[in-house]
């Protein structure tokens, strides 16, 4: 098998799409020593051996700050469209330039390869919410996705992070589902193992007594409900018990936003913690009141996985992907519906954790394993 592969994935910060690329490169490396692997990147193709990708766990103190600085660029270029867009462009021109290895498949981890291949390619969907709600999607990121539908029908085999992400393909692209194969992304460990509190404290936080939000504040993860049910219902999150927020800032975040995120931190009612590594992600999700999750729509939904692995109490928003997800392990609620979701932390506020309930959810999310995301990806590979 010579198996081709995008790198840019790969060397992208956190993040649902890089963690699940890491995770399918280290199956095939692993348990298909015999297959030559080549991965694309500016430079051209070359062997995509990794040994300490970012957010494993193992990073160094100076892996860990390029990574913050990749976040805030990353922050930065979402906002630009012009640089998103001519840096698109040229990836594309690269790899039509470049010489490129033979190849049996082609593995599109990232939706689509960067420019027509001569050989078979295997897409992984993540989401199509570029389809449903157009103008909450960044507009490069429309523009790179726009050949997905014709990449799709002509695959012979498409992969699905969810059962929900496979009918949307099959209903929006007409893709049979016989060709349609579902391959979960998994919990890493760090999560499944959560339990020191350390970093809640070195961070200044009362165990238990904050709320948690996690993800790249883009349109699509809805942090303007959280930020009106904070004003809203004041007695919910006062300074003792305030939402705390991690993930780089992105695009079109609106003037109202920040002069509203502004003066909660001023209120000591927000924390904006930006990147975090993964150690500190599953203390904070470990000891928080509940981890919060109103996305408009979600592909997957991996930190709602990380939150249960780590031993958080959930409440969700009931669309897409989520409510597959949570397997009921999640309170789940209208994502427009600020009433709802204040009425249900005050309760969360007021109730402790029953233990068996908490373990019952971390079992669950241990289901997302290594293996099984690794040998779903490899079967999918090989029945190409």
């Amino acid at each position: 098998m010579h198996l081709g592969i995008d790198l840019a994935p790969l060397r992208a910060h956190g993040g649902g799409i890089p963690t699940f690329a890491r995770q399918v490169l280290g199956a095939i490396l692993a348990d298909r020593p015999d297959w030559s692997v080549r991965g694309f990147s500016w430079g051209g193709w070359s062997d995509p051996r990794i040994t300490a990708p970012a957010g494993s766990g193992q990073d160094s103190l100076g892996a860990m700050r390029d990574a913050r600085r990749r976040a805030r660029l990353s922050g930065m270029a979402l906002s630009l469209p012009l640089v998103a867009s001519a840096r698109a462009t040229l990836r594309a021109l690269a790899f039509r330039a470049l010489p490129r290895p033979p190849l049996d498949l082609f593995y599109a981890i990232n939706f689509v390869p960067p420019a027509a291949m001569d050989c078979p390619v295997l897409p992984v969907v993540h989401d199509l919410f570029h389809l449903h709600a157009p103008g909450k999607v960044h507009p490069a990121r429309r523009r790179v996705l726009a050949p997905l539908a014709a990449v799709a029908r002509a695959a012979p085999r498409v992969q699905c992070v969810s059962n929900h992400t496979a009918d949307d393909v099959n209903r929006l692209f007409g893709v049979p589902a016989g060709r349609l194969d579902v391959v979960y992304p998994a919990v890493a460990a760090e999560f499944l193992t959560a339990g020191d509190g350390g970093p809640v404290d070195a961070l200044g936080l009362e165990r238990g007594s904050y709320w948690l939000a996690v993800g790249m504040a883009e349109p699509r993860k809805n942090l303007g409900l959280l930020l009106e049910v904070i004003e809203r219902f004041p007695d919910v999150c006062p300074p003792e018990r305030p939402l705390v927020l991690t993930g780089a800032s992105a695009w079109n975040r609106d003037g109202y936003q920040a002069a509203r995120i502004s003066r909660l931190q001023a209120q000591r009612r927000l924390r904006h913690l930006g990147f975090v590594p993964p150690d500190v992600l599953a203390a904070l999700y470990a000891h928080c009141t509940a981890f919060l999750m109103p996305s408009l729509h979600e592909g997957f939904g991996l930190p709602l996985v990380e939150a249960l692995a780590a031993g958080g109490r959930v409440i969700a928003a009931d669309n897409s992907s989520l409510p597959e997800i949570a397997g009921g392990h999640a309170l789940l609620l209208d994502a427009t519906d600020g009433n709802s979701w204040g009425e249900a932390m005050r309760d969360h506020a007021r109730r402790e954790p029953a233990p068996a309930t908490i373990a019952a959810a971390r079992s669950y999310a241990g289901r997302f394993s290594m293996q099984a995301t690794g040998r779903a990806a490899l079967a999918s590979i090989e029945a190409v």
